[in-house]
């Protein structure tokens, strides 16, 4: 029975994964398009068919000017189609409406407001995120590494980040965006606050030069030496892993840590420090507290990878005594919430173009780089966490699609647009055979850039 209940709840975590995705992908596609048609309409070019997804029609309707609105079988992308004498014969009098006898400013305004329709959406998301209300943790900082960039630095513990840059942080969610723009860098200014903004405030320089992100690290800010606070770690066990020595030693949720080889139990990080340093298959002997009693107890120590080097293992994780007062919801009215969105669709874009800079320089590895699978699994994840979190996931997926779809790369909208630029330039079109040839190559590097995403987001799942 116990079998049947997690193969039913590992299939319907698939199906939703998928409608989610699909939900999400429908109307980023469907604003984009929504941009060039409605463009084209204004411009005076006669639209054919609007289609979400591509290949065989599913189901379609024709409007009252014959546009016919169709829903195809794959839904990885979409598509308007305009009159165009380049796909077939144009009677005489329909040629002003068509697509290639529009002057080329039109041509280019046409294609540019596919993209730009996604940014006018991250702005309407972030507009309703921030009317609903955003959670969000405070920067604080914990367990700051010996020898880190955060303790060179002069990052203390409990200490809460202000700035980075010059620019406020009010959450972890925009301090690793700022902190992400600067890898590579080193002497990155923040200012940071002692006792959780209680305490002086003073200015520190973080070396970032040797960050390097790595999408199967959980915790990509230990890289620096930081762990965000959340509260204090107390000596309370809050879970014991399936097959560790502590489980098979009888410790239990609940359990108080007193000792570790007569030593008393001082913090987390001297008991961890302690762990690691034992050899795997030697014991530890452990006192700890249960319903008021101290119960003396072996504990087979055994060995995980950590950083490319094996290290002791205990098999538990503290409870932690959570500090409410970090948690804060920014909350906004209507006319606030203009200003918020534009300040956040600002700040997505400008992390949007950097990262991508940072990838063509290597300064961030290509492995960072996700395709449909990790987006579907974002997809529902975050409708899993509640609304506010997948209009954010939408945003920036929005924000994202917007940049890529604006690269010069032919069959992008970037690379027609390229074409139009040419010829405001030069006075006369690009060939049409050389376009083949480039869309032709567009293609290829489309085709091996997302079967090389895939294959990023595989070895990432697993």
């Amino acid at each position: 029975m116990t079998d049947s209940l997690m193969i039913l709840g590992s299939v319907w975590n698939v199906v939703w994964t998928v409608l989610c995705f699909l939900f999400a992908i429908a109307i980023l596609i469907a604003v984009h398009e929504y941009g060039h048609f409605i463009t084209a309409r204004l411009c005076g070019v006669k639209v054919l068919r609007f289609s979400l997804g591509f290949g065989k029609v599913l189901c379609s309707f024709k409007d009252r000017r014959g546009t016919e609105w169709s829903l195809s079988l794959i839904p990885l992308g979409g598509y308007v189609q305009m009159l165009d004498s380049t796909e077939g014969e144009v009677k005489e009098e329909e040629l002003e409406h068509e697509f290639n006898f529009q002057p080329v400013w039109k041509r280019f305004l046409i294609v540019f407001m596919g993209p730009f329709f996604n940014i006018v959406l991250a702005l309407a998301v972030y507009w309703l995120m921030f009317m609903i209300g955003v959670p969000g943790l405070r920067p604080a900082v914990t367990d700051i590494a010996p020898g880190s960039p955060a303790a060179a630095a002069g990052i203390e513990n409990r200490d809460l980040f202000l700035r980075v840059d010059g620019e406020e942080v009010r959450t972890w969610q925009d301090t690793i965006f700022r902190l992400v723009e600067h890898i590579g860098e080193s002497g990155v200014p923040v200012t940071v606050q002692k006792d959780l903004g209680r305490g002086g405030v003073h200015e520190a320089r973080l070396n970032l030069s040797d960050w390097v992100l790595d999408r199967q690290n959980l915790k990509p800010l230990s890289a620096i030496g930081i762990t965000p606070y959340v509260g204090d770690v107390t000596d309370k066990v809050a879970f014991v892993a399936g097959g560790s020595g502590a489980e098979l030693a009888g410790i239990r949720a609940g359990d108080r840590l007193l000792s570790l080889n007569g030593k008393p139990y001082k913090d987390w990080n001297s008991f961890t420090s302690e762990v690691r340093g034992m050899a795997p298959g030697s014991y530890a002997d452990t006192e700890i507290l249960r319903d008021g009693k101290k119960i003396s107890l072996r504990v087979l120590i055994k060995d995980r990878e950590d950083e490319g080097k094996r290290v002791g293992y205990f098999g538990v994780a503290p409870a932690i005594d959570r500090n409410d007062s970090l948690l804060i919801t920014a909350k906004y009215g209507p006319l606030e919430s203009v200003g918020m969105s534009f300040r956040k669709t600002g700040e997505v874009l400008e992390f949007t173009w950097v990262t991508l800079g940072k990838l063509v320089t290597g300064s961030i590895p290509v492995n960072n780089i996700s395709g449909p699978i990790a987006v579907a699994r974002g997809a529902g994840e975050t409708a899993n966490m509640g609304v506010v979190y997948f209009l954010s996931f939408l945003g920036i997926i929005s924000v994202n699609l917007g940049i890529v779809n604006l690269i010069p790369l032919p069959v992008l909208d970037g690379g027609h647009l390229l074409f139009y630029a040419i010829e405001a330039v030069f006075r006369r079109p690009v060939p049409e055979k050389v376009q083949r040839y480039l869309m032709s190559f567009g293609i290829a590097v489309l085709v091996l850039l997302t079967v090389f995403t895939v294959f990023n987001d595989i070895v990432y799942w697993n």
